[in-house]
């Protein structure tokens, strides 16, 4: 999707360019690209592998090929250097048997050659990452959520996926930060208090970075981390956590709560649901920091049903609220006709991801509904304050990935049911 020519000095809107279908039915999910925006990494679960595709010509996508990574690649990051730095969940799940609990591994695929240049061995359940350069050292930072392994009384897995389960064997989520050039691996634990639903088990889902400052979304605790990457470097992971901080609830709004094929927003959310646990928690998903680093974009997506703010906020770094959408997203989409009345009873559009990118002197905010299929702009003010609805955009099936390219005057989204980008 372009806005502007590349130097542009404004843009003011962005529209459908083209779309690239995973080979043999695939599945893309996360997605990244090389230094020079002209080649895509994408991760597919379903194939085991990462793809490649060139776009050094937008509006023709071309397939260049797969790399295998030997188990389920669940986020990509592609350093300055051209480094695919892949996150790989090596587990065995089969429902009615022992699980087989395995370590992860980190991948560096160098894209020169698109060979696998380091394995390094990591938490059994990774999720995002994300990567960046302190004082020459590439690092990786990785959120090992450790999602729920549940198991019954003869040690066989069952299909129990909620947090807090007796049954779950899987251990307590936490983030580790790698040093690329030497394989070091510091864990970074993440202390709860009682004030998050979960405590014992972060479950930390998303990580986005800037500088030496990571954030991660711990969605099923509905809350935020804030982590020192110079000190886990430093092998200090045990203070690396600078702050922890709670999304909160959304406040009550409008909206529709009733699957009932008719799209009335007379509910009162999450008041209407007041007696559902959770209702109106925010559980954050994606989470980006603005261009300035001083605030905090949160996909507000939910967990349980009625949870989620329906829609995304913005929040200061000290975690203080500086704007949420009342519910206008959704109000958008239905205007559009992309509000996804099946799942009113639920969570709404399910905002999952957020990107940030400044094009030209403009910087905008890209918001995905996993369920409304679309891509909402957003022009951004100084400040964090009423962003401004620029656009809906159509995309493929439950868009999961979302990449920014000001450089090339682009943004990427990759789309988990229809296997596209």
């Amino acid at each position: 999707m372009p806005g502007a020519a590349f130097g542009a000095p404004a843009v003011k809107s962005f529209a459908p360019l083209s779309s690239f279908n995973v080979p043999d039915g695939g599945v893309a999910e996360i997605v990244s690209a090389g230094a020079d925006g002209t080649i895509l990494v994408y991760t597919d679960s379903g194939a085991g592998a990462v793809g490649l595709v060139d776009i050094t010509d937008p509006e023709t996508p071309a397939f260049l090929e797969t790399i295998d990574v030997g188990g389920e690649p669940t986020s990509v990051s592609v350093t300055d250097d051209d480094m695919a730095v892949v996150a790989v969940r090596k587990d065995v799940l089969e429902e009615g048997a022992p699980p087989q609990i395995v370590p992860g591994a980190l991948l560096v695929i160098d894209l020169a050659t698109n060979a696998i240049v380091k394995d390094i061995e990591i938490g059994h359940h990774p999720d995002s990452i994300a990567t960046g350069v302190y004082d020459g050292t590439p690092f990786a930072v990785v959120a090992i959520e450790n999602e729920p392994i549940v198991v019954d009384g003869d040690g066989n897995l069952t299909d129990g996926e909620e947090p807090g389960d007796p049954g779950d064997i899987s251990g307590p989520g936490l983030v580790q930060v790698v040093n690329l050039a030497d394989g070091t691996v510091n864990d970074v634990p993440i202390a709860l208090g009682a004030k998050y639903p979960f405590a014992d088990d972060p479950q930390p889902e998303f990580v986005d970075l800037r500088g030496t400052r990571a954030v991660v979304s711990l969605q099923e605790n509905n809350g935020y981390a804030i982590i020192d990457v110079r000190r886990a470097l430093m092998g200090k992971g045990a203070d690396a956590v600078r702050r922890t901080f709670s999304a909160g609830t959304a406040r009550n709004r409008a909206a529709d709560l009733a699957d009932d094929d008719t799209i009335s927003f007379t509910d009162k959310y999450p008041k209407d649901v007041a007696a559902e646990p959770f209702a109106g928690l925010r559980f954050p998903d994606g989470i980006s920091y603005s261009a300035n680093g001083k605030d905090l974009l949160s996909a507000d997506e939910g967990e349980f049903d009625f949870t989620g703010g329906r829609v995304w906020s913005i929040r200061s770094r000290s975690g203080k609220l500086v704007w949420q959408d009342g519910g206008s997203l959704e109000r958008a989409a239905v205007k559009a006709g992309q509000y996804p009345d099946g799942r009113s009873d639920a969570k709404g559009i399910e905002v999952e991801g957020v990107e940030v990118g400044t094009y030209g002197d403009t910087e905008f905010a890209f918001v995905g509904s996993e369920r409304g299929s679309f891509l909402a702009v957003y022009r951004l003010r100084k400040g964090g304050a009423k962003p401004e609805l620029i656009q809906l955009l159509p995309t493929g099936v439950s868009p999961e990935g979302i990449l920014s390219l000001p450089e090339r005057g682009l943004v990427v989204t990759s789309n988990e049911d229809t296997g596209d980008l």
